[in-house]
């Protein structure tokens, strides 16, 4: 069971996570993210157009959890037992955050990669087996990483293809 000083710290740092990641969206919205700005201009596609936004959202939503494992991992006083509470506690916020995003109607006019969906399961995974939560959160990294990694090479096979048919 969670303590009342560490769930008041979880929802604390959860609300800073939010706050941050938010202000970085407005701010890359305002200063023209090279991501958001190709998406709005660089093409007449309107796949490629949305593979952008859903590549700036996905990495954007990675960031969240990103954030969350280095402020628990910079706390050098948190014993393993306390990282795991925070970890588990995140885990679920989380998995809420990524259910609403992916049920929202911004979601649902792009084209929502297997990758949430893979997030998703591993999140309640990390819930339900908590014994093995820094597995878990180790493996939702490396998930993160290569949803970031497909986008950017489906980015790249279809800017290739509209050049080519082009020419």
């Amino acid at each position: 069971m969670i303590r009342d000083a560490d769930y008041k710290s979880c929802v604390e740092t959860g609300l800073l996570i939010m706050q941050e990641q938010r202000k970085k969206l407005i701010n890359d919205c305002l200063n023209l993210s090279p991501t958001i700005y190709l998406g709005l201009h660089s093409s007449e596609s309107k796949n490629l157009r949305e593979l952008y936004f859903q590549s700036y959202i996905t990495e954007w939503l990675s960031m969240h959890w990103e954030i969350m494992n280095k402020i628990i991992e910079s706390q050098s006083d948190y014993s393993k037992d306390a990282q795991k509470r925070m970890t588990l506690f995140y885990a679920d916020y989380f998995a809420s955050f990524l259910t609403e995003y992916s049920n929202s109607s911004i979601s649902a006019k792009l084209m929502i990669p297997d990758g949430l969906n893979v997030q998703l399961e591993q999140l309640r995974e990390m819930i339900r087996y908590n014994d093995k939560w820094q597995l878990n959160s180790n493996r939702m990294r490396v998930q993160m990483k290569k949803s970031k990694e497909q986008y950017e090479r489906l980015i790249k096979e279809f800017e290739a293809k509209q050049k080519k048919e082009s020419v």
